[in-house]
């Protein structure tokens, strides 16, 4: 039988099912409530695995926005560009203007 997930992290041996538990010696001991001697337990298993689903949509959903929000910066990017480009336009003309007919 493969050693519970606290005498693997805590380096204990010899990690032994206790008699009518479903803890090991060290655990029992130690007066430890969740052992996992006899395997993960159904239910804690099932939520672990909601909790990932969970993240990775919350991950897709991240994912999204950040396009979303690459996308926006762009566009603003592209908009700012256009908007200097005919101020300086318009100031080129202004100059060439004022170097024509001088006041």
């Amino acid at each position: 039988m493969p050693d519970c997930s606290r005498c693997l992290r805590l380096h204990l041996s010899p990690c032994k099912a206790a008699d009518r538990s479903t803890s090991c010696q060290n655990c029992l001991r130690a007066n430890v409530a969740s052992c996992d001697v006899f395997g993960v337990p159904t239910a804690e298993l099932r939520a672990l695995m909601d909790e990932k689903r969970r993240l990775d949509r919350r991950k897709e959903e991240v994912l999204s926005e950040l396009l979303r929000l690459e996308k926006q910066s762009r566009a603003l990017e592209g908009r700012a560009e256009k908007a200097l480009s005919r101020e300086i336009s318009l100031m080129e003309e202004d100059e060439a203007l004022e170097a024509h007919h001088p006041s």
